[in-house]
C-alpha cells in the first residue's frame, strides 16, 4: 500500500460528523423504548453474547482478526506476500456505514439512503461521481445483498478497512493479485478468509496467547 493511502487512512475521522465532546445526558431527558412486542408467533430467540460476558478491547481484537485474515489471504487463497506489511487502524472505519462490493466503494447515507459521504478505497469520490453512481432522488439502490454489505458489528470494522486497502491495491497493481479478481470477488475472498479464521480456530489461538492483551 503506497504511502498516499497509507497518509489519508491515518485520519480516522472523514466518516465522522462534526460534533462537540461527548456530553453526559440527565436520565430525565434520555429515550427510552416503551413499545410492546407480540411474541404470539415468535417459536425461538437467539442472544447475541458478544461484549457480554467479556468486554473486548476493540482496537487489540481486531487487529488480531485484521493480521490473522491478511495471512489467510496470502497462503490459502495467492495474494502477494507484501499485503504482510500493512498496518490497521481501527479507528478509521465506524458502524453504519455500507460498501459497495460491486465498486469498491465505502458509503456513508442518511436516514433517506442519500449518500453523502463516498470513498473508493480511500479515494473521495466527487459530487459528480457519487451522483452519476448513486443517483440524486429518491429513486435509488435498495443498498441490499448481494451487492451491498452492511458494515453493522465492531468485527466488520477489520475486513471493511481491508477490503479498501485491497481497492487501492488492485487499481494500481492488477496484475499482482490472482488472475479474473474484481472487487465482488475480492470481498468474497475477505469473507472467506475472515470466517477461515474463526472456524479453524486460528484466533482464539491467537487470543489465547494473550488473553490480557
Amino acid at each position: 500500500m503506497d504511502s498516499g493511502a497509507v497518509e489519508t487512512a491515518s485520519t480516522g475521522a472523514v466518516w465522522s460528523s462534526p460534533s462537540a465532546e461527548p456530553r453526559s445526558i440527565s436520565v430525565g431527558k434520555e429515550v427510552f423504548c416503551n413499545r410492546s412486542l407480540n411474541m404470539r408467533n415468535i417459536t425461538a430467540v437467539g442472544f447475541d453474547m458478544d461484549y457480554t460476558l467479556a468486554q473486548y478491547k476493540p482496537e487489540t481484537f481486531e487487529s488480531l482478526a485484521y493480521y490473522g485474515t491478511i495471512e489467510k489471504l496470502v497462503k490459502d487463497l495467492r495474494y502477494p506476500e507484501e499485503l504482510l506489511t500493512w498496518e490497521f487502524d481501527w479507528k478509521y472505519m465506524v458502524r453504519g456505514l455500507v460498501l459497495d462490493k460491486k465498486r469498491g466503494n465505502i458509503l456513508k447515507m442518511d436516514r433517506h439512503k442519500y449518500v453523502k459521504v463516498a470513498y473508493h478505497g480511500f479515494k473521495e469520490l466527487s459530487k459528480e461521481e457519487k451522483v452519476a453512481a448513486y443517483g440524486s432522488t429518491l429513486i435509488r439502490d435498495s443498498f441490499d445483498e448481494p451487492d451491498y454489505a452492511l458494515i453493522d458489528t465492531l468485527f466488520s470494522l477489520g475486513e471493511a478497512y481491508l477490503f479498501a486497502q485491497l481497492v487501492d491495491f488492485i487499481d494500481k497493481n492488477p496484475g499482482k493479485v490472482p488472475a479474473g479478481t474484481d472487487y465482488p470477488l475480492m470481498y468474497r475472498d475477505v469473507r472467506s478468509a475472515v470466517d477461515l479464521c474463526h472456524r479453524d480456530g486460528t484466533l482464539k489461538r491467537m487470543v489465547a496467547k494473550d488473553p490480557a492483551r
